[in-house]
């Protein structure tokens, strides 16, 4: 039998595109032949080959290869070839070396330097796999596969204009070529070159419209966008094609996360754990929606299983933390972030949010020193400024939190809180005037801020502007009518200014909101002393004390009625125990005014 013959016969065996039996000429030609041993050798090959019988195609390949050996250098190396072919997917080592053969005997073959790359790169070996598909390229400047190849490698090295280089010729030889397109797509997302990314996915849909890999990168690249709904419909189409795919699952569920559409994104991602329940990123992602969600509880168990699957993610344990501080299981909250700040020891929010459960346990010293790590790692971050001088404020160090309210002033001017706590910890060093300064920025950044008012009102009556402070604490009540301690300060007020009788009105407003406002009952005793009710005034001092005993103004407040009463030993006992309270507590006003009653006390008796 010819040459030709049995080329026609391989060609129909092998051609996958020529399904079914051998032509009957051919049949005939076969039975009439004499073929040689080699000639019944190849045919038998592939005849293996295209019944999935590999293992024997292999090793009758290699029984040619042995007996063409030294004879025919062309068929040794096509045996060669067709070994490397045969194991490239099982035995990529193997393969190789196979190929390694049939390229020292026929050096000049095009496809054997290609194939010989593709496994390398399944291999990751992509250095060595360009060098092939360069040669492959030398050897035929039209070769488009490996062209596409060698952009591929070239795009898993990060060398992505030089990818999109080789897809660009490639599409020059094969315009239609969809594939391309979509890895020409891929390649230019990594070079955020985002929208050119999105018009070769419509290119490559168009040609192959039923490629779900091609909707999903092109949903995934609108999702880079923020073109939401437009990612959701290629999700959609993607999974219609490909209702098993996982990751376009988990992506079309960011995308919801995008367009605040939390429960139809925990749907999604349900979906996906369905599919692949062993994927940790997933739960992570799940349990940041319901932590979104602040569903703290339902965030954790997913965590938990995160951790169980990923056991060394160390932003699963700080947001596990988070979702525990939020359910004020601080301790707990701390231990996840002890372990996350192990695993990766300069996350600032870390230490910020330790520092902040800290802080609420009342260990401040530590929780200044999370604040100090975070500062260090990220010195432009506000609010940990903030939070630091804000628990400075608390350990009474004033000087040194109104230096971090500075600096968090400074890097945020429009944080009405922070205008706040600058004036609060001013009124605390009775520095009133710079505090109000502070107050009047936070109520023009803010408002509604009550807090404001009611501290500002507090500053003037420091400065003795008795009527300028009553407005204050008017708004104060306007905005926060149930704020107890605005009506009995505004009480307070009044009785400076000598409206005892709308005092009193305050005095009990603030007593129905909080029976035991041991001030309040004192502003209302004073207001009724002055309004010479002395037994329903007494009555109110008693209560006061009864619910305060160290309660200096109560006690003076008494000794006053005393004095009206003509009950001095009372009287002087009562400003005596208010002189020791007001001593003790450095009240400096009180005492000068109890030392003047004392006075007053004696010489009356000379």
């Amino acid at each position: 039998m010819n040459t030709k013959t049995i080329l026609e016969i391989i060609e129909n065996i092998s051609n996958p595109e020529k399904v079914g039996t051998i032509p009957e000429t051919l049949q005939e030609e076969l039975r009439n032949a004499e073929l040689s041993l080699i000639d019944n050798a190849i045919i038998e090959a592939y005849l293996l080959e295209r019944d999935g019988k590999f293992t024997e195609a292999t090793e009758k390949w290699c029984s040619i290869a042995n007996i063409a050996k030294g004879i025919d250098d062309d068929l040794t190396a096509h045996a060669w070839f067709s070994i490397g072919d045969l194991l490239s997917n099982h035995n990529p080592e193997d393969a190789i070396l196979a190929y390694d053969n049939a390229i020292n005997l026929k050096p000049n073959n095009a496809v054997f330097y290609h194939n010989r790359g593709a496994t390398k790169s399944d291999l990751d070996q992509y250095e060595s796999a360009i060098s092939d598909y360069d040669e492959a390229i030398r050897l035929n400047p039209e070769y488009i596969e490996a062209y596409y190849n060698r952009g591929r490698a070239k795009d898993k090295l990060n060398n992505h204009d030089a990818g999109i280089a080789d897809y660009d010729e490639a599409l020059r030889l094969k315009p239609d070529y969809a594939e391309v397109y979509n890895y020409r797509a891929i390649a230019k997302g990594a070079l955020e070159q985002l929208e050119d990314a999105i018009n070769d996915f419509d290119e490559g849909i168009r040609l192959k419209p039923d490629d779900a890999h091609a909707f999903f990168m092109r949903g995934h690249t609108k999702n880079m966008l923020g073109y939401y709904e437009d990612a959701i419909t290629d999700f959609n189409e993607g999974i219609q094609l490909k209702p098993d795919d996982v990751l376009a699952y988990f992506r079309r569920g960011t995308s919801k996360i995008g367009l605040e559409r939390y429960e139809d994104a925990i749907t999604d991602f349900d979906k996906a754990l369905q599919l692949k329940p062993d994927d940790a990123y997933i739960y992570f992602r799940r349990g940041c929606v319901k932590d979104e969600l602040k569903r703290y509880e339902d965030a954790i168990v997913d965590f938990d299983e995160c951790i169980k699957l990923e056991p060394k993610c160390a932003q699963t344990y700080f947001m596990r933390g988070h979702a525990k501080d939020e359910l004020r299981r601080y301790e707990d909250a701390i231990t996840d972030f002890d372990k996350g700040l192990q695993l990766k020891p300069d996350d600032a929010l870390a230490y910020f949010r330790r520092g902040s459960a800290k802080d609420e346990l009342g260990r401040y010293e530590d929780a200044i020193t999370d604040f100090d790590e975070c500062v260090k790692l990220q010195p432009d971050d506000a609010l940990a400024y903030f939070r630091r001088g804000s628990t400075k404020d608390e350990l009474g160090r004033y000087e040194d939190a109104i230096t971090d309210f500075d600096e968090t002033i400074q890097l945020k001017p429009d944080f009405p809180e922070a205008h706040f706590m600058h004036g609060y910890v001013k009124y605390e060093l009775d520095k009133y005037k710079d505090a109000i300064i502070d107050f009047n920025k936070c109520i023009q950044l803010n408002p509604d801020n009550e807090q404001a008012y009611f501290m500002r009102g507090n500053a003037k009556y420091g400065l003795k502007l008795y009527e300028e402070a009553i407005p204050d604490f008017d708004e104060t009540i306007r905005l926060k009518p149930d704020y107890a301690n605005a009506h009995n300060n505004r009480a307070h007020l009044k009785n400076k200014l000598g409206e005892y009788e709308s005092a009193i009105e305050d005095c009990n407003e603030c007593i129905s909101l909080e029976p035991d406002h041991a001030w309040a009952h004192t502003n209302r005793g004073f207001a009724k002393m002055m309004l010479d009710q002395m037994d329903a005034a007494l009555i109110d001092c008693d209560k006061a004390i009864s619910l305060e005993a160290t309660f200096a103004e109560a006690y003076q407040t008494r000794g006053k009625v005393y004095i009206l009463l003509e009950r001095t030993q009372e009287a002087k006992a009562d400003f005596q125990k208010a002189l020791e309270l007001a001593e003790q507590v450095d009240n400096q006003e009180v005492i000068a005014e109890i030392k003047q009653s004392l006075q007053e006390l004696e010489n009356s008796k000379q």
